[in-house]
């Protein structure tokens, strides 16, 4: 039953995440990108869930695939500011560049993370295990941004996350 409650977590952050960028693209490419990414993961959950379901262990695979897409998102996001919009300037009172931020470091470092899961868990000595110290830094700093988002979000008197 645990593995299940870890497993049917991850989709349902997926969804969270697909709602917060998914009226993010504007441009007719990163649009098609964003979409393809999440039919990808869409196919590619089907197979994973089909072959190892999801109550006989963790997926850790599951988790890669969710943070590689978030990756995915996130950096045709800013290539997407930053070169259709000449005059695109950081602006730090937009909530969605504190997701985002959060986000940027956080995913990676999960991808890298749970890659590894099976290999750190078998051997809690060996000095790979420190990556979960590292991770748990980034997941402390990703929910930070987060935030400092939903504050600035709220000082707005409005929850319009761009």
């Amino acid at each position: 039953m645990l593995y299940f409650a870890y497993n049917i977590y991850t989709p349902l952050e997926f969804a969270g995440l697909y709602g917060l960028f998914h009226n993010k693209f504007f441009s007719p490419w990163a649009l098609r990108i964003f979409k393809i990414a999440a039919i990808a993961y869409v196919f590619i959950t089907i197979v994973i869930v089909g072959l190892l379901g999801l109550i006989h262990r963790f997926l850790n695979e599951w988790v890669c695939l969710n943070n590689l897409v978030y990756t995915i998102w996130i950096l045709v996001f800013i290539i997407q500011e930053y070169y259709e919009e000449p005059l695109y300037q950081v602006n730090l009172r937009r909530p969605f560049f504190w997701y985002l931020s959060g986000l940027f470091f956080y995913a990676p470092c999960t991808l890298l993370i749970f890659s590894l899961w099976h290999y750190i868990k078998s051997m809690p000595g060996s000095s790979l295990s420190y990556l979960l110290i590292i991770h748990s830094v980034f997941n402390i700093n990703m929910y930070l941004l987060f935030t400092i988002g939903f504050w600035m979000d709220a000082g707005r008197k409005q929850f319009n996350i761009r």
